[in-house]
């Protein structure tokens, strides 16, 4: 568990990154509204929304949980510039292509996106991710929350479990 939290440490994250209350018709512009955040924070390249929706198409990131389906988009280091997480909370379910099935489409609600510096740390984190969401509640809680910082909170809440 000590590598999962140090990995954690690694990203940045907090209130700035969490856009709530997305209206996107298309995955592509849900990943578009996202990694906006991202590149307005200086934390990715101009370059990164176009590389995610192009990584997506190649590698589907949609996961059916418990709870409601999320999306982990994400793309190469060279598009990026500092470690980061950033969150999307749509306003109505969105279709993405379902991770290992790309054939399949799931609806999906809330989006993770990564800014990945080092590739090894991607597994680790998709993992933490995973078992973090893979508990009843925790994604309906978080789809709940009314501002960016009760979000925020949340989320770093459930990362440090």
């Amino acid at each position: 568990m000590k590598e999962h939290s140090k990995i954690m440490e690694e990203f940045h994250f907090d209130a700035s990154l969490v856009l709530l209350d997305i209206d996107a018709a298309t995955d592509e512009e849900a990943i578009d509204a996202v990694a906006a955040v991202m590149v307005r924070e200086g934390l990715v390249k101009t370059s990164y929304p176009e590389a995610v929706k192009a990584r997506e198409k190649e590698y589907a990131t949609g996961l059916e949980l418990l709870d409601m389906g999320i999306a982990i988009p994400h793309t190469v280091p060279e598009y990026v510039h500092k470690a980061a997480m950033a969150l999307g909370i749509l306003k109505n379910p969105v279709s993405f292509a379902c991770m290992g099935e790309p054939d399949k489409r799931i609806p999906v609600e809330i989006i993770i996106m990564l800014s990945i510096v080092e590739p090894h740390a991607q597994l680790t984190v998709l993992q933490k991710l995973l078992t973090v969401f893979q508990a009843e509640g925790k994604l309906s809680r978080l789809k709940g929350c009314r501002t960016p910082k009760e979000a925020a909170d949340m989320f770093t809440g459930y990362l440090y479990e």
